[in-house]
């Protein structure tokens, strides 16, 4: 197993053992009929899971930018390689690139819950352009996941 994967197993195990701790400690506490103590245990119980998930958040943005940005240099070259050639289409892919790079900085430089926002300002802004894009994220994936199984079953019966 890799380090990042073995990492994020070990944490995944201690909070879950935290917040089991925590789970314990408030039904002793219901149970002894101390209310209050008890929603103090799982208050502490959710903190600590809401921070990790924003952890997590964070660590997965600056991930997805950075893919994002290989994508954009790559069609940077592209667009390089076109413009060589004189093709057409170069500057519409080297404004498809720079936009995908504006993109990047921003999914980058931003709060994990400033881009929520944003995205959600979005979505109730554009309805139509959100589900367009939704339904068109799902058709490409599940293409993908048919594209494995067709040449899984390719495979078996070569």
């Amino acid at each position: 197993m890799d380090m990042k994967k073995e990492t994020r197993a070990n944490l995944n195990h201690k909070d879950t053992q935290y917040a089991a701790e925590k789970s314990k400690a408030a039904m002793k506490e219901a149970i002894s009929g101390n209310p209050e103590e008890a929603r103090a245990h799982m208050k502490e119980g959710v903190e600590q899971f809401q921070h990790k998930g924003k952890d997590f958040a964070e660590q997965q943005k600056h991930f997805f930018a950075d893919e994002l940005n290989h994508f954009g240099e790559a069609l940077h070259r592209a667009s390089a390689d076109l413009e060589k050639h004189k093709d057409t289409n170069a500057s519409w892919v080297e404004d498809v690139a720079g936009r995908l790079d504006q993109f990047a900085n921003y999914i980058d430089h931003n709060p994990t819950d400033k881009i929520m926002n944003d995205s959600a300002d979005f979505a109730r802004h554009h309805p139509y352009l959100t589900a367009g894009a939704l339904v068109a994220a799902g058709v490409a994936v599940s293409r993908f996941l048919r594209s494995g199984t067709d040449r899984d079953r390719d495979n078996r019966t070569v």
